[in-house]
């Protein structure tokens, strides 16, 4: 019988091993995003709370100006259900309650608008980034934003108040 030392040190062994496949299943991709970059279209994060009206305001924008809409929300249900390894993991991650890394999620943006740069005239982001952080790493990474749209609903469908969205908004020079 393992003493229990050698057991906690298998226990960690096998816990540090599930953690570095889920991280590889889920590491950044090398993506090109001189497509992206060149095509110098605009980005504009639409943000607010929960039933604000984000999406029916995107579905007008997208049908009025030609626009692609992304919910980085859309896109992590999508790779989930598409039953790649990435979904596995980040499945796995969700399961537990853990939030997904940002990297892994800027890179489902990214993914998505490469897809689309072709056919769009612009990128309408819904309801990311949540936090200064978010904002500025996407920048950085992907493309700077153009503009950022704040909806507020002064009373839900419920009669209650909205919390205030996005409380945390980094001020742009």
């Amino acid at each position: 019988m393992a003493s229990i030392h050698t057991q906690r040190r298998w226990t960690a062994a096998l816990l540090c091993a599930l953690a570095a496949g889920i991280r590889a299943a889920v590491e950044r991709k090398q993506l090109d995003l001189a497509p992206l970059r060149d095509a110098k279209l605009p980005v504009i994060f639409v943000l607010g709370g929960p039933g604000c009206g984000k999406g029916t305001q995107c579905e007008k924008i997208v049908k009025q100006y030609g626009f692609t809409h992304l919910s980085s929300g859309d896109l992590l249900r999508d790779e989930v259900s598409s039953g790649s390894e990435r979904g596995k993991a980040l499945n796995a991650i969700m399961e537990k309650g853990d939030l997904v890394p940002l990297e892994v999620v800027l890179d489902l943006l990214a993914e998505a608008m490469l897809k689309r740069v072709s056919t769009s005239k612009g990128f309408l982001i819904d309801g990311y980034p949540r936090e200064q952080a978010q904002g500025v790493q996407f920048e950085q990474n992907i493309l700077p934003c153009t503009k950022v749209f704040i909806l507020r609903s002064p009373r839900r469908g419920d009669g209650t108040a909205s919390p205030a969205p996005c409380q945390d908004l980094w001020a742009r020079g």
